[in-house]
């Protein structure tokens, strides 16, 4: 395949003008008009996956999804000879991080950062064990208004693995401007068997919503495993595992793509 990755795909796309298991789950990290997120990143600028996206294509139920466009893999594009809109999608993972505070003089004053965590069930031989995780999840955002900044971000400062970022965004739609603060650097230890649990499976996930398989059940309702249509309305939800709205039907496969690993201290 041949989704390119780091922050010389990042440049290069920008240049080009292109778009003027027992699984946890994995959450889809975006920001309403104001809202401010302080983040992690777990994949450096290097790991950043940058691909060609069809974006929000009305499916065969009346409902929207993102696709992978076919010719990323050297085969021919149907949304391409339709011209369906294309434009570069920078991906990438990260933690969500949250403040620290301590009452100094009286006043409470942020000192650092930690985990954002959430609470979920996880079944074991002894029974239903309550645990926490980290809130890990999947960037999924364009090329100039984002990934951009991040970018020079690392150029100045290093690996975004080592300190953590406040972005926060301003607008909506076509008119949106994200603004990145580095923080102070800090380690976290044995970053990555902390999070490889929590860890989806990017290329994996990307080439999936490439496939011709993905392409016929998603455009046009064929299901290739049983070579039966499914046609359902709009109004009701589709019956095919992959069928549900846009991000959504993204974040359940990548929960299908997580890694098993279990070295971390969540558990």
């Amino acid at each position: 395949m041949s989704i390119k990755k780091g922050r010389e795909a990042i440049q290069a796309s920008l240049s080009s003008g292109l778009g003027n298991k027992d699984y946890l789950e994995t959450n889809w990290i975006s920001w309403k008009n104001g809202e401010t997120k302080v983040l992690r990143f777990i994949t450096d600028i290097e790991d950043t996956l940058v691909v060609a996206i069809h974006s929000m294509v009305e499916t065969h139920n009346g409902k929207n999804a993102n696709f992978v466009c076919r010719s990323v893999f050297d085969a021919p594009c149907e949304l391409c000879e339709k011209k369906v809109y294309k434009r570069d999608a920078g991906y990438g993972i990260a933690v969500v991080r949250q403040a620290v505070y301590e009452t100094i003089d009286g006043v409470a004053k942020v000192v650092g950062y930690e985990d954002q965590v959430v609470d979920y069930d996880e079944e074991t031989p002894q029974g239903i064990v309550r645990k926490k995780r980290p809130v890990v999840g999947i960037i999924n955002q364009s090329m100039r208004n984002f990934w951009n900044t991040i970018a020079l971000v690392h150029e100045k400062y290093g690996s975004l693995r080592d300190f953590d970022i406040e972005i926060h965004r301003q607008g909506k739609e076509l008119d949106t401007v994200y603004v990145s603060f580095p923080l102070p650097p800090k380690p976290i230890e044995n970053m990555d068997s902390r999070y490889s649990k929590f860890m989806p499976d990017l290329e994996n996930f990307l080439t999936h919503i490439g496939s011709e398989d993905y392409y016929l059940s998603r455009l046009h309702g064929i299901n290739t495993e049983k070579s039966e249509v499914t046609k359902a309305p709009a109004s009701v939800g589709a019956t095919l595992d992959t069928s549900i709205d846009s991000d959504i039907n993204e974040k359940t496969f990548a929960e299908k793509l997580q890694s098993k690993l279990v070295d971390s201290p969540y558990g």
